[in-house]
């Protein structure tokens, strides 16, 4: 809000009856008070008003003093017996409107402004003010009317293409308060205010690259611009700067420690950073200086979930909500959290009303997809789930922009398909199955892989290879694996599950079955004493990998299975458990070994049974139809769905859940006691007893 005290107006001009010495004395005190000498003005003043207690001139400016110095109580009083002794003097109620403004009291202000333009219709400043009041009243229509009044009078006038601005950002319209702050910068380039303002219009447009510039601008215009600096970092966040943001809150808070949103801003970057216990932190130091922070409480629960305190992390953002209830990241928090606790009608209906207030909230819809699957109805699920390609940075960008459109559906009568790989090894592993599909309705098919699926992948009949991220080939549509499920209806009753659907190369598979045969490899003998392959973490750049990875820690009772040989399947930095313990002669690591999915899906055809978390093993397994046990959190991804032990996926796989989130142990003991039963069945009888014991 850009306002002025006005400081002179139209003397009364009263030579009274000592003439000439009380205009020559008030002349020389409004020069001491121009110029800043307030002391001296103030000795002058008063000296007139002993003269002549009616002089209303020198009780209106004594009134604009006192407010200048903070004391606006007593300069209404003075104004208003300057009003009282002459009220045709527009300046004394405008400055008496700026008095009330300063104390909050916008409808009494408003009422004086209303008087100064009844006196002086032209006053541009009176209409600008007077807009400030009503804007403050929210009466935001009447407010703008007033702006562009003083426009009208005075098209110069900065302040008021400012306060335009102000209001109709208040009224949605951003746009359109672009063009006014513009036009204040225009006739006064060094608007700190006005450049601040602009930023944040352009934050509220997504456009945060331009907005850094501005709030650059108004903090290299005012260096100690606390709100530019932290609305800098917000529009770096953004950005993904994040190293940039943090430099920003942490200036804020070198400036004021009490900054409540400062604290937030740099709690959102840790939380980005994954480091979730910093981050909670600083929303914690945020909420203890306002406990009303509606963000704060947000983003404290969104740190609270990342960090498995799910209960928790609900009553946060419940309480974002009861302070801010269109929140719409904040019901889409919720839901994902109520999703981590299994609690998927409540989930649902949160997502549903978060797309109510933004229906292109395309995380949401994804996240109601995947609450969708996991409550087995798949006709809306897939639906939703098809929104992840609308979600920033989703698609790769050479498939964003391609002149061939996404395959919907039709018969191919020779034409050719590219399709192409999403998300993680297990997500293609899982989905390829439906190329068979693709392929019986008539198209050739071009497969997309990563360079460790490749080789795996070369041995799906009917299908071209290309490399990932390499150049493309004439192609006619083209389709994500993971639409292919809803172009093809498909239900739970109608997954196509047969299996094996790959195939371990033959000359690899005679390769490890021979390596295995060797005593570097193995101590027993093939067929005699089961071969189980072991893998106990994921790709820890999944976000939610460490609730369902048991390490290798939580899964060495396992190990103490007599009868049994183990071989580590264990890639990536899951394998940095093994400094941490003595494994027993019976475990043997092959990791060294492999060099891709092929290699892993060789040794797997060698073994009698893979046990593995929620990995891509886990889908490597089961679409070899080899047996493969799968150690799952209380409340998996969708795809293992609820409530049951087996797999519509992979008729070979069994599932064995937590009972309560994080409890590893129940999932240990009732793999080990499968395991015995597993190892009895196939010993001699004789044999038998030395395992189980």
């Amino acid at each position: 809000m850009n306002r002025k005290h006005r400081r002179a107006g139209k003397t009364q001009g009263k030579p009274s009856t000592l003439g000439v010495d009380v205009q020559r004395v008030f002349a020389d005190a409004v020069r001491h008070h121009q110029v800043g000498r307030l002391r001296e003005s103030e000795m002058l003043y008063r000296k007139i008003l002993e003269i002549d207690p009616r002089h209303a001139d020198s009780l209106h400016f004594l009134g604009v003093m006192a407010c200048q110095v903070g004391r606006q109580d007593l300069g209404i009083d003075l104004i208003a017996k300057a009003i009282k002794i002459n009220a045709g003097i527009a300046p004394y109620h405008f400055n008496l409107g700026n008095a009330f403004q300063d104390l909050g009291q916008s409808e009494r202000a408003a009422d004086c402004y209303r008087r100064a333009i009844d006196l002086k219709p032209d006053d541009a400043a009176a209409f600008n003010n007077l807009g400030n009041a009503l804007r403050n009243l929210g009466q935001l229509d009447e407010a703008a009317v007033c702006f562009r009044k003083a426009l009208a009078l005075s098209s110069s006038f900065a302040d008021a293409h400012d306060n335009l601005g102000n209001v109709l950002m208040d009224m949605g319209r951003v746009n359109d308060a672009i063009v006014c702050y513009n036009n204040a910068i225009r006739l006064e380039r060094n608007r700190a205010q006005t450049h601040y303002n602009l930023g944040n219009a352009l934050c509220g447009l997504g456009q945060f690259g331009e907005a850094t510039n501005c709030l650059r601008m108004a903090i290299a215009l005012k260096p100690d611009f606390i709100d530019a600096h932290n609305n800098l970092g917000n529009a770096l966040r953004e950005c993904g700067r994040l190293d940039e943001a943090a430099a920003c809150f942490r200036r804020v808070l070198d400036l004021n420690p009490d900054h409540a949103l400062a604290h937030s801003g740099l709690g959102s970057v840790l939380w980005r950073w994954g480091q979730f216990d910093g981050a909670a932190i600083s929303f914690r130091r945020a909420l203890h200086l306002r406990p009303d922070l509606a963000e704060a409480h947000a983003g404290l629960g969104v740190a609270l979930a990342e960090m498995g305190r799910l209960e928790e992390a609900v009553a946060c953002q419940r309480r974002a909500l009861a302070l801010k209830p269109d929140d719409v990241d904040a019901l889409h928090n919720l839901g994902t959290s109520l999703m981590g606790l299994d609690q998927l009608s409540e989930a649902i209906e949160n997502c549903h009303q978060a797309i109510g207030l933004k229906p292109d909230f395309a995380d949401c819809h994804f996240n109601l997809g995947m609450a969708y699957l996991f409550d087995e109805d798949f006709t809306r699920g897939w639906e939703e789930y098809e929104w992840r390609l609308k979600r920033q940075g989703e698609v790769p960008g050479r498939f964003s922009n391609l002149p061939q459109h996404m395959w919907s559906g039709d018969r191919g009568d020779g034409r050719t398909i590219l399709l192409w790989t999403e998300q993680g090894a297990g997500d293609s592993i899982q989905f390829v199955r439906y190329i068979q599909e693709v392929l019986k309705l008539g198209w050739n098919v071009i497969l997309e892989a990563p360079s460790d699926l490749k080789a795996l992948f070369n041995g799906i009949e009917g299908v071209s290879l290309v490399d990932q991220g390499g150049g493309l080939p004439h192609f006619d549509v083209h389709c994500p694996l993971l639409s292919l499920p809803r172009i093809f209806g498909t239900v739970l009753e109608t997954i196509p599950a047969g299996v094996p659907y790959l195939a371990a190369e033959e000359d690899c598979v005679a390769v490890w079955r021979e390596r295995l045969r060797q005593e570097e490899f193995g101590h027993g003998e093939a067929g005699v004493v089961p071969r189980i392959g072991l893998v106990w973490a994921g790709n820890p750049a999944f976000r939610h990998d460490a609730a369902r990875s048991p390490r290798l820690g939580a899964i060495a009772p396992l190990l103490a299975v007599k009868g049994v040989e183990f071989f580590g399947l264990q890639m990536g930095d899951g394998r940095r458990d093994l400094a941490d313990y003595a494994m027993p002669p019976s475990f043997t690591d092959l990791a060294s070994h492999i060099t891709d999915f092929a290699d892993t899906a060789a040794i797997i055809a060698n073994l009698d049974l893979v046990i593995t978390s929620d990995t891509s093993v886990a889908h490597l397994a089961g679409a070899l139809g080899k047996p493969v046990w799968v150690m799952l959190q209380a409340v998996p991804d969708w795809r293992w769905l609820r409530d049951r032990d087996d797999s519509p996926w992979y008729p070979s796989m069994r599932l064995f859940r937590q009972a309560q989130r994080g409890d590893w142990l129940s999932v240990m003991d009732a793999v080990i006691r499968e395991l015995k039963l597993f190892v009895s069945s196939r010993l001699p009888g004789g044999l038998r007893d030395s395992v189980i014991g």
